[in-house]
């Protein structure tokens, strides 16, 4: 989801068809068996930042090149969980690190190499499509210098509420435009998980001072509202991701989310454990349309 080393990602406080059984042999004569036919698999393309690629939860996706996306993602396993309740799904992962909204529509490039836009799948063929995007719009920008050199609390409020008021605009814009590249389709805005306590401070988050994390979560707080009006203004689905993660905040007993030191082989700093994907991808399988 971050575009810098360790004083970025620190910034980032907030911020996938099996056959059936044979059919039985026709009966004599008739000329007919009794089979089903198999139903047209769903078509969901996933779109979004690290925070849906989430990277180094067991297992990169070799294929995903420099966006390593993980194979046990939530759109994978929300891909696994609907074939499993009968809904054949085949999914487009394209979600890559250090998106952001523009890196929908517009090659991105990414350390290690250039990647098409994100929604060049999406036609009227598709059925589903999430998106998970716009921290890297916001938490970069605003709490990478601060971090490096002062303290955040320091930081106007004008240019806070400037780069919000930005997001809900592009981001608003954005889905929109992936409304009609796939008309077709459900869309979804899926938010992000809470990774600052409501209070206080803890060792996974050091070297963070206490009034940073309290600032970083005033502004987690402030993109999960932008967030939903954006999805309000565009007329999508909103999974709300924030308030479903309260108490599992890097702080809690079962963090969705690790703290500022990288766990090899379960996620990278202040960045989803599987089981944050798991719980995202059970809110998505909720939303979405039967």
């Amino acid at each position: 989801m971050l575009r810098r080393v360790l004083p970025v990602l620190l910034a980032a406080l907030l911020i996938m068809g099996c056959s059936g059984p044979p059919a039985p042999d026709a009966e004599p004569g008739t000329g007919a068996t009794s089979a089903e036919p198999s139903p047209r698999p769903l078509r969901y393309v996933a779109l979004g930042d690290s925070y849906t690629a989430a990277p180094l939860v067991p297992r990169v996706d070799g294929a995903s090149g420099p966006c390593v996306r993980s194979t046990g993602n939530y759109p994978a396993i929300v891909a696994e969980a609907l074939t499993e309740d009968g809904t054949p799904v085949r999914v487009v992962d394209r979600s890559c690190v250090e998106a952001d909204v523009a890196d929908l529509f517009a090659p991105q490039t990414v350390r290690g190499g250039e990647v098409p836009a994100q929604t060049a799948p999406l036609d009227r063929r598709t059925d589903l499509v999430t998106v998970g995007i716009g921290g890297n719009d916001v938490l970069g920008p605003l709490l990478g210098g601060c971090l490096v050199g002062g303290t955040c609390a320091d930081l106007p409020r004008s240019d806070s509420a400037a780069r919000l008021a930005a997001l809900r605009t592009d981001l608003g814009d954005a889905l929109r435009r992936i409304g009609r590249l796939a008309p077709q389709a459900e869309v979804l805005l899926v938010g992000y998980p809470q990774t600052a306590p409501p209070r206080g401070t803890c060792d996974a988050l050091v070297p963070l001072a206490a009034e940073d994390v309290a600032y970083a979560r005033g502004l987690a707080d402030d993109l999960d509202t932008t967030l939903r009006a954006a999805a309000d203004d565009a007329g999508v689905g909103f999974v709300d991701a924030y308030a479903a993660s309260a108490g599992h905040d890097i702080c809690g007993e079962r963090p969705w989310v690790a703290g500022t030191t990288t766990v090899p082989g379960e996620a990278l700093a202040l960045h989803p454990f599987a089981r944050g994907q798991e719980e995202v991808a059970a809110l998505v399988v909720e939303a979405a349309t039967p």
